[in-house]
């Protein structure tokens, strides 16, 4: 073989060589665009998704921009129960015909004692005389005459009308309970007590009912 035909072997050969790894090179090529493709659509079918869902789940603005109620504290709360008011004072007047009972656990219009009365929720003490004592008696016979004093003013009491007026201008003692005189027909009842011996006239302080 001449030089001449070795060296055409040679170009032919490396010719080959050329045309093979020039082959593999445009395959290559090819081979990493459809993989950059693959990966292109999948990032943004990803990021599509992730978008839908944040929109789905975020609040419109305007939801947004509502405010949020808060619940009110204990001391804002509305009280469901109001306090009871403050019974009103006794009238100074005629009194409608009403009935009264010795006084039990309920105080609203009864008797508690020979002096002492309820009327409407207003706690009332007699201003013009004193009768025994049958909370805090001092003696045996002080109780049993209280006892009937007690039973002789609420008899007193139920025979009809009365009329209450003020003695003096004390409004109430110092027990917190009002002064008034029981009146009826221009005459008190106290004098009727004192009459029968159930009661004392009022000269500022208790007059002694034991011996």
């Amino acid at each position: 073989m001449g030089r001449y035909d070795w060296e055409e072997k040679q170009r032919q050969r490396q010719g080959e060589s050329s045309g093979s790894n020039g082959g593999w090179w445009l395959i290559g090529v090819v081979a990493v665009g459809l993989l950059g493709a693959i990966l292109l659509i999948g990032y943004r079918d990803a990021f599509t998704g992730s978008s839908v869902a944040s929109s789905s789940a975020a609040p419109p603005a305007a939801r947004l921009s509502q405010p949020v109620a808060t619940p009110l504290s204990v001391a804002q709360q509305p009280s469901e129960q109001p306090a009871a008011a403050k019974p009103a004072s006794a009238d100074v007047g005629v009194t409608a015909q009403t009935h009264f009972d010795r006084c039990a656990e309920m105080r609203v219009t009864c008797v508690v004692d020979g002096d002492t009365l309820w009327l409407n929720g207003v706690k009332i003490r007699v201003a013009d005389y004193d009768a025994p004592e049958i909370s805090k008696p001092r003696c045996p016979s002080e109780l049993a005459l209280g006892q009937r004093a007690t039973e002789r003013f609420m008899e007193l009491l139920n025979q009809g009308p009365f009329q209450l007026t003020m003695q003096g201008n004390r409004n109430e003692d110092r027990y917190g309970r009002e002064l008034r005189v029981v009146m009826r027909n221009g005459k008190s009842l106290g004098d009727t007590l004192i009459a029968e011996g159930l009661a004392h006239p009022w000269v500022g302080h208790k007059l002694p009912w034991c011996n």
